[in-house]
């Protein structure tokens, strides 16, 4: 719990009255050193702008939403060639292979009403880039 004084201690965070939203505040505020959160030093911690490849694909494996259409989704991803391919409307369709074994998945590219456009595209879930605008890690 943050302790009210006029005047801090040396050495610890301060909030000071300019700073807080209130007009009210008239006094500083600091956090008492013990007191504070520890940080985290995990570097495979999920942030809200990453996603995990194992939730993408399985997200791409759902093929119908609640409501029994098909789910949608905006993927990018590296083709054969090495060059980024985009689609901001996008669903999952199935491939004349297996796709289980190959780790493939087949994208179709939609309109913004739901309509297909071209063909479908075999996508390598280790080519995945971001699903949804969010970045695909491990």
């Amino acid at each position: 719990m943050a302790k009210i004084q006029s005047s801090p201690p040396s050495g610890e965070d301060t909030i000071f009255a300019s700073q807080c939203p209130s007009t009210i505040a008239l006094f500083s505020v600091y956090l008492h050193p013990m007191k504070k959160k520890p940080t985290s030093t995990t570097t495979t911690a999920q942030t809200a702008d990453t996603i995990r490849r194992v939730d993408a694909v399985r997200l791409i494996d759902t093929t119908e939403n609640t409501r029994g259409r098909r789910s949608l989704f905006a993927i990018q991803f590296y083709n054969l060639r090495g060059e980024v391919v985009s689609f901001p409307h996008a669903y999952a369709c199935g491939l004349r292979f297996n796709m289980k074994s190959t780790r493939m998945r087949g994208i179709q590219q939609t309109d913004h009403l739901g309509n297909p456009i071209g063909h479908p595209h075999p996508v390598s879930i280790d080519n995945l880039r971001t699903f949804n605008n969010k970045k695909v890690t491990l």
